[in-house]
């Protein structure tokens, strides 16, 4: 059974992700052709992706903890300083009116993603609980100023984990992240960003920014069981472009009902493989445990929240699934996090040191 969860620790997100280069060439035919006349531009883009995230999952996998333990504090202070740069004028790249990427020169990164996987890095080695609520808010109001509300569930999925894996999980602690939470959601009410998504996916009008909602319940209307197949150089007709990340929902247009639900099943077999199997480990506070269940409820929560978004029930349309979303810096940050993961499982005794 062990030798088991250790292939599908490796195997799974490995799969998956050449599964999002085909999927990503095939959803961004018409919008390439539209950009560069050529139908495989952002295919080939991803494929480049794909090899530097092989190449971080692997690095991840036989890595030892401790090397990231040691530098776990100075990696988060870099990804927070890179954050607070979106908010600087002429540096970032909007989408949809909200801040995603940092512009570099020539380099371009999604600077979220990196803080997230650095968090479950850092969270384990706080010694008090309110120093984690207290880190987890202000990086929770640093995500809202940009804003990039879809990443704040995910945040505090991890953190919250984290949290109750520490132990002594009180009332007080309880009440705090509840306001916390209850707090970041009443801002995120308030913004107008968050507003004209809510209301696109209640009431989506053609014209006034629903028309990409009206396009995911057409996919998934149009998919039957089996699909509609591929199409050849029609490939995005519901897609505007391909930062806009309708991955799932694509993949049930074409693959059917079917193969949507076979991937959320590849999801599930992932953190199965993962899954710690001696708790008593987390009431220790062992450090590698502690971060493995971040990273867990981390991605795990990032697929659910795309298959929700997806389905057209959440009204936030750009959180990535892990490993097969189009894009470069989310792409690899989610294959380190899975390498770490993978290098962990079947290391409940002894050392925790990378695969091998």
């Amino acid at each position: 059974m062990l030798d088991l969860r250790r292939t599908l620790a490796l195997l799974l997100p490995l799969s998956l992700m050449a599964i999002g280069v085909m999927l990503v060439d095939r959803a961004t035919a018409v919008r390439s052709w539209q950009d560069y006349g050529n139908y495989h531009a952002y295919g080939l883009r991803q494929a480049q992706f794909a090899l530097l995230a092989l190449l971080a999952f692997f690095l991840a996998w036989r890595t030892t903890v401790p090397f990231w333990q040691n530098w776990a504090w100075s990696m988060w202070a870099i990804t927070v300083v890179l954050n607070g740069f979106l908010l600087v004028p002429g540096w970032s790249i909007a989408a949809g009116g909200a801040a995603r990427w940092l512009k570099l020169g020539d380099l371009v990164i999604a600077p979220a993603g990196l803080m997230l996987l650095t968090t479950c890095l850092v969270l384990p080695l706080l010694p008090r609980r309110r120093w984690m609520l207290a880190l987890l808010m202000g990086e929770s109001l640093l995500l809202a100023a940009q804003p990039d509300f879809s990443q704040i569930p995910v945040l505090w999925a991890a953190g919250l984990t984290v949290l109750v894996l520490k132990g002594n999980f009180g009332l007080r602690e309880g009440l705090a992240g509840a306001l916390g939470l209850l707090l970041f959601s009443g801002l995120a009410w308030l913004h107008p960003y968050v507003q004209g998504r809510i209301y696109n996916v209640l009431w989506p009008i053609p014209g006034q920014g629903g028309e990409d909602y009206l396009g995911l319940r057409r996919m998934w209307a149009e998919a039957g069981w089996w699909g509609q197949g591929f199409t050849w150089r029609q490939e995005s007709y519901y897609i505007s472009s391909p930062e806009d990340d309708y991955l799932f929902a694509f993949l049930a247009h074409k693959l059917g009902w079917v193969a949507a639900v076979l991937l959320v099943i590849a999801y599930l077999a992932w953190v199965w493989a993962v899954w710690p199997r001696r708790w008593e480990k987390y009431w220790q506070g062992d450090y590698p445990l502690m971060v493995r269940g971040a990273l867990l409820a981390w991605l795990g929560s990032a697929a659910a929240l795309h298959f929700l978004t997806n389905s057209g029930w959440f009204p936030i349309t750009t959180i990535n699934l892990p490993w097969m979303s189009w894009g470069g810096t989310g792409l690899i940050t989610t294959a380190w996090a899975a390498g770490l993961a993978a290098g962990m499982v079947g290391k409940e005794e002894g050392e925790y040191a990378g695969a091998g």
